[in-house]
């Protein structure tokens, strides 16, 4: 680091030539250009309305496990601008893919820059930002209105208290999009509208654009259900879709949410997750949107205090979480884990309180299986779907002339909040008071 600090004088030279390339930014940061202190015109992320702003603001533990603030209280994107400027003696423009592979001669620092890799856009310009403990003492800063000594104090004295962190931005102040990777930070418990949450972040991004009404971040959610009360005994369709966030949150997330539909209501789902998990957020527009999705440890599960799943204890489980809340009559949770060759739920299942009793002396299965669970104004529906071999009870089977025996079928439960237990109107497979609808589907004959 040492031949990279300058004395003031050569800064002044540097901090000229820097005025001169700031008239002619590239691409996307063309609202940079002509900017006379370029350090000034990077901002932190705004925070979008009240909509999970606890969480916006990024609270840090500290090295003794006490909150240490927020980190954004503490740490101006400027600066981080301003190290990577002084690391690199130039304009700290750079592309996704320079960002991604960017080596600093820092171990945390590297790694916080690859954690970002897979959500840069390759191709994109954007502002570097950089800092790690490693620097406080080894790199003097360009003159700016942004470095001066109070600031950049309360900085260094902060970064000082977490011991170890390191952070690398890829920055574009004119799209309102800010991507941050991280080594060493982790989060106290916060508590927000969709329950309480951990993190220990590898890395967060924020995008809001231009006009502050959309996205340059997106969230795949792999096997959504897509399921309709007005189809009741359909039993739906999974498939992918992409989802526009405006903050995204990767690392190890521990989170817990029990959901009702007002305060002090009965609590109609609720769920228990630890896992390193993708969460993302929708804060523009009217409806408000969380989406986790993991390849992790399961979480525990229960739905209309009826059914009862703990997948607690089996690993690299595929699935995705979707919730949105708008009012106590307009609000929607969905799980789905989808079909693993590594892990056969199939036992699991049939075994569930709750779940076990539903399917009792109907039908049997095992191999490959999906689940997808719904709560939402309505009620409640779960789905599952056997790629493997399953049996149905002869009498029922019998009586609604469908095959007894076969390798794939789909099994869909549903309950109205009014009702007293999960059912299905006709056509179903009646036992006792629960109706269960079976969706076989056969191979094709030649």
């Amino acid at each position: 680091m040492s031949d990279d600090t300058r004395s003031s004088k050569q800064w002044r030279a540097l901090w000229c030539a820097v005025l001169v390339l700031s008239l002619s930014v590239p691409g996307s940061l063309a609202c940079l250009t002509g900017v006379q202190d370029f350090l000034s015109a990077i901002p932190n992320p705004p925070i979008i309305g009240t909509f999970m702003s606890a969480l916006q603001e990024l609270p840090a533990m500290g090295s003794d496990g006490s909150s240490a603030g927020g980190l954004f209280d503490n740490l101006k994107l400027s600066l981080l601008a301003g190290y990577a400027m002084a690391q690199n003696a130039r304009l700290p423009v750079f592309t996704g893919a320079e960002i991604g592979e960017y080596e600093s001669g820092v171990d945390g620092l590297d790694a916080a820059c690859a954690n970002i890799d897979s959500n840069v856009q390759a191709a994109s310009q954007y502002v570097l930002g950089v800092v790690t403990t490693a620097f406080l003492n080894d790199l003097q800063l360009p003159e700016s209105s942004s470095t001066s000594s109070a600031d950049t104090d309360q900085q260094k004295s902060w970064l000082e208290a977490l011991s170890g962190l390191s952070v690398c931005a890829a920055i574009n102040p004119c799209e309102n999009t800010y991507i941050m990777g991280f080594d060493g930070f982790s989060t106290p418990p916060i508590n927000t509208e969709v329950g309480q949450l951990t993190f220990s972040l590898l890395r967060a991004g924020f995008s809001y654009g231009s006009n502050f009404n959309t996205s340059f971040m997106d969230l795949v959610v792999h096997n959504a259900w897509s399921y309709d009360w007005s189809k009741r005994h359909e039993p739906g369709t999974l498939t992918d879709v992409t989802r526009p966030v405006n903050v995204l949150l990767g690392g190890g997330v521990t989170w817990g949410l029990d959901l009702s539909a007002e305060e002090g209501g009965p609590t109609l789902a609720s769920i228990a997750l630890e896992a390193e998990a993708n969460l993302g957020i929708s804060t523009v527009g009217g409806s408000k949107e969380v989406i986790i999705t993991a390849n992790a440890r399961g979480p525990t599960l229960t739905i209309a205090d009826v059914i009862e799943l703990d997948f607690s204890g089996m690993l690299d489980l595929g699935q995705n979480i979707q919730f949105r809340y708008k009012s106590k009559s307009d609000f929607f949770f969905q799980y789905v884990l989808y079909a693993s060759a590594n892990n056969d739920i199939s036992g699991l299942l049939q075994d569930a309180p709750g779940l076990s009793d539903l399917l009792t002396n109907i039908v049997t299965f095992e191999g490959s299986v999906s689940l997808a669970v719904q709560v939402d104004a309505i009620g409640a529906a779960v789905r599952i779907e056997v790629d493997g071999s399953f049996s149905i009870a002869d009498d029922i089977a019998s009586q609604f002339d469908i095959p007894s025996a076969g390798g794939k079928v789909s099994i869909l439960l549903t309950k109205k909040h009014k009702e007293s237990d999960f059912r299905q109107g006709d056509p179903g497979l009646a036992h006792g008071t629960t109706r269960v609808v079976m969706h076989t589907r056969l191979p094709a004959t030649v």
